[in-house]
């Protein structure tokens, strides 16, 4: 199913709101020295920095039924900061 804006009901607009959220994102990370890895994922710690959550929220948002898709390599859990934006923006899909 498609997203569509709130203001206008086109989905290249909500596309457009999300990838100006992604830039402000890296934008605050780069101010706060947050790594940001090539294709745009941040640690769990780091999340929870920007989401202004605590990194037992953030875990228990991964054992719950929170939708925030994440990746673990190495052992660590990684979070995408297109899909930070897309909760930020409170357009996300469940």
């Amino acid at each position: 199913m498609e997203k569509h804006c709130p203001t206008c009901t086109c989905a290249i607009h909500q596309e457009e709101r999300i990838e100006t959220k992604v830039l402000e994102l890296k934008s605050h990370c780069q101010e706060l020295e947050i790594y940001v890895s090539y294709d745009g994922w941040i640690s769990e710690q780091s999340a929870g920095t920007l989401l202004q959550r605590t990194d037992k929220t953030i875990k228990n948002w991964r054992y719950s039924d929170r939708p925030l898709p994440f990746r673990k390599i190495s052992g660590r859990i990684q979070y995408s900061l297109r899909e930070i934006a897309i909760l930020m923006l409170g357009s996300y899909r469940a």
